[in-house]
């Protein structure tokens, strides 16, 4: 979407009784995958991620991430079991100091990936507390701690 200028598109775009039949939008490309793992597992959950905020930013690129994010929370309203992890909103803007601590030459350190993997893991335990029953049979033990949705 940022760096192929490929049209965002809507949820109009989505056919969702039939993926072959999605506009090739960027929306609707993004569907159809979620579709073909659906016929795969109908019960499996989705989490999709927002891009975070960036002091370097143009108006253009942020307005690319706030169209981009509308879109995916749009595909979570469409698509039952499906989330939004929201960098963009729950995550820290990458300043100048975040670039210092955890950016090497462009991109993150390995110490910004373990940063940014916390903070999809909080995030995802946040849904998963906030809806345990949408997770009973989900395949997640390793990911949720002992007890963690014991009351």
């Amino acid at each position: 979407l940022l760096n192929r200028h490929e049209e965002p598109g809507s949820l109009s775009d989505i056919d969702v009784g039939n993926e072959e039949n999605n506009r090739p939008t960027f929306l609707g490309l993004y569907a159809k995958i979620l579709q073909k793992y659906r016929k795969i597992n109908p019960d499996a959950k989705f989490f999709l991620v927002t891009m975070p905020r960036d002091c370097d930013d143009t108006e253009e690129k942020d307005t690319c991430k706030k169209i981009h994010r509308e879109l995916l929370f749009g595909l979570a309203g469409l698509f039952p079991g499906t989330y939004v992890l929201d960098l963009y909103r729950d995550g820290p803007v990458h300043d100048r100091e975040y670039k210092k601590n955890f950016y090497l030459y462009g991109h993150l350190n390995p110490m910004g990936y373990i940063r940014t993997a916390s903070q999809i893991d909080a995030l995802i335990h946040g849904i998963v507390a906030a809806h345990p029953e949408e997770f009973a049979l989900a395949g997640m033990d390793d990911l949720i701690p002992t007890g963690f949705l014991q009351a």
